[in-house]
């Protein structure tokens, strides 16, 4: 098991994304060497034969260690978290014409309680005709499990994992995704997927920006249509009940319900019930 701690690199508006999508995109911070030798890496070897990949100094310093994507896994698991021990590349061949079926992954479960991210890494640049992974933005709090989402086909306002070579996402464990449709006869498409771990109990030491007020961005804990699936702004309930349990804060997490807190109210209006430690 490999531990690794740095320094946190995320904002509170960052973070307030990461609970209400479920994803966050770090566009191209994986340097050009690393992805270059990712990619001959990948392209000489089978998918069965990557946890070798693991042990490469230069993969582990260029990506798993990277200042960026592992400044934005510590922002959200703690000090001291856990390094992957497998990883897996989902190798995208050109064309495909066939999805795969919108999933959750084996062993995840719906919970308020971040224990570990799903991470992503694109070592070249990923367009969506190259059949990138797709998401559903806010799905986190739907609680579907694969056997009652594989059956939908296209769904409107879904994200999908493309960007430079060098880009690194962080996913929330339950988030629905799915391989989407390959309309290109461009090369193979490589996608590395692998997960970190919390060993830390929460805690809101990410980066805090000066004078920043959490309680007056609730719009940052809201979907919005057409991204929203459910009854209206219980996005919102739900990611702020994830920002203050990653805060350290769930305890203090008693929404009232109406306009009250985090529902919002509109950029000139101070919300009522607002949770002590976001007071400013």
């Amino acid at each position: 098991m490999h531990i690794h701690d740095c320094q946190p690199t995320l904002t509170d508006l960052q973070v307030m994304e990461f609970c209400s999508r479920g994803y966050l995109a770090l566009e191209g911070v994986v340097d050009d060497e690393t992805n270059q030798r990712t990619v001959e890496y990948l392209n000489r070897r089978d998918d069965s034969e990557l946890l070798g990949l693991l042990t490469e100094e230069w993969f582990a310093e260029g990506v798993l260690r990277n200042p960026r994507a592992a400044g934005a896994a510590r922002s959200l698991l703690g000090a001291h978290f856990v390094l992957p021990h497998v990883i897996a590349n989902h190798r995208g061949k050109c064309p495909d014409p066939e999805p795969v079926a919108w999933h959750c992954d084996g062993y995840s479960w719906h919970t308020i309680e971040l224990k570990h991210l799903m991470m992503f890494y694109l070592p070249q640049a990923c367009t969506p005709d190259m059949g990138p992974t797709e998401f559903v933005p806010g799905s986190h709090f739907l609680g579907g499990t694969s056997h009652l989402v594989h059956h939908y086909g296209n769904i409107v306002g879904t994200a999908k994992a493309t960007g430079a070579a060098g880009t690194v996402l962080l996913t929330e464990p339950t988030l629905w995704h799915r391989r989407s449709r390959t309309r290109t006869s461009g090369p193979v498409r490589h996608l590395l997927k692998y997960h970190c771990w919390r060993q830390s109990p929460p805690v809101r030491d990410w980066v805090i920006e000066e004078g920043f007020d959490p309680a007056a961005h609730p719009e940052q804990l809201m979907m919005g249509a057409p991204l929203s699936y459910r009854r209206n702004v219980q996005d919102c309930h739900d990611a702020a009940e994830l920002f203050l349990w990653l805060c350290g804060r769930h305890d203090e997490f008693e929404p009232l319900g109406g306009p009250g807190w985090p529902c919002p109210v509109g950029p000139s209006l101070r919300q009522f019930g607002i949770p002590p430690s976001l007071q400013v």
